[in-house]
């Protein structure tokens, strides 16, 4: 047994969080983020992105994160009435969740907020309305 063996908490943590399967779907992240935003604002929730820092360059990223942004945060922040805010990473049909957004989700899953990972528009909805979302249960698309 190495000393690494012997550590009590691992150095990567896993995901405390759902995170669906991968699939064979060629549909780009953004087509499925773009699905999933107009579902749940037909349904009358409130929906906002998080642009992806990595089209951002460093000074623009620099300064995001000297206004606060933060390194690993969820593509969607979905508020409905009641108080009810859930964080929502989409991911194509192969990507896996890389190690700082997994961070990221895992702490506010340890704050109580709901988060999850998603590849398609109706388990995104489906875990929402698990939790007290009013997505209703018919697509209006």
């Amino acid at each position: 047994m190495t000393f690494w063996d012997r550590l009590e908490t691992p150095l990567i943590e896993r995901p405390l969080f759902p995170v669906d399967a991968k699939d064979h779907d060629p549909a780009s992240e953004h087509k499925r983020q773009s699905e999933l935003v107009g579902k749940l604002r037909a349904r009358g929730l409130s929906v906002t992105a998080i642009p992806n820092a990595r089209c951002w360059g460093m000074k623009a990223w620099n300064r995001a994160k000297a206004e606060g942004a933060e390194w690993g945060a969820a593509d969607l922040i979905v508020n409905a009435p009641g108080g009810l805010t859930a964080y929502i990473e989409m991911k194509n049909g192969r990507a896996d969740p890389e190690q700082h957004q997994i961070d990221w989700l895992n702490s506010r899953h340890k704050m109580g907020f709901p988060v999850g990972v998603f590849r398609r528009a109706d388990s995104a909805i489906a875990f929402l309305a698990e939790r007290g979302f009013p997505v209703g249960v018919r697509d209006a698309a």
